[in-house]
């Protein structure tokens, strides 16, 4: 709190998780990590967007996590090496190019991957469409998962802090997460399926 009060304007932390990246911008030490002295977003805060989410998971899917978030959950350079060369492998019929079950990911990473950290299951999907005409581009990115996964933290309220805001819902077939509009589409890694 003091941190935000100290700002010009003062004003009260919102005790909650972050819904944006651009709330980073109300801590001075994000402020000038993240962000140029006229609120650009640095490349600093462009990898970081490809490691972290504003989202909640339990787990981390090993299918699709990149190699950073992988070291950064304790595997090595061993572990991580198998996964990439079993990524480049040419697919044989039958073979789906991801695993199914960690039982399988463990026959080409070894035991490392462990449940208590990973898991195979789809958590959220980003969605990236652009409609073309001409030489005009729209495009619309939306961040999807099943209802009540990838939500939010919940932070508990603080005696004399406002009511949440109610926010609507789309939960069927899929929570819809985030939407953005004409927003950049993330650099393919070369860890992402």
């Amino acid at each position: 709190a003091p941190d935000y009060t100290a700002n010009d304007p003062a004003y009260r932390p919102a005790r909650r998780t972050p819904r944006s990246w651009g709330e980073l911008t109300a801590a001075e030490f994000d402020r000038e990590v993240f962000f140029d002295a006229d609120g650009v977003a640095t490349q600093v805060l462009q990898r970081f967007q490809q490691d972290f989410s504003l989202h909640a998971f339990a787990l981390t899917n090993v299918n699709t996590a990149p190699a950073s978030v992988l070291v950064a959950l304790g595997l090595g350079t061993g572990e991580i090496g198998a996964l990439e060369n079993h990524r480049r492998q040419e697919r044989r019929e039958n073979d789906l190019g991801y695993f199914r079950s960690l039982t399988e990911a463990t026959t080409v990473m070894g035991p490392s991957v462990s449940p208590e950290r990973f898991s195979t299951n789809l958590e959220a999907l980003r969605v990236n469409l652009t409609v073309r005409q001409g030489a005009i581009a729209f495009r619309l990115t939306v961040v999807v998962a099943a209802p009540g996964t990838g939500e939010a933290a919940v932070e508990p309220r603080t005696e004399g802090a406002p009511p949440p805001t109610e926010r609507k819902r789309l939960d069927y077939p899929f929570a819809v997460l985030e939407i953005g509009e004409d927003q950049p589409l993330p650099e393919p890694t070369s860890s992402a399926l």
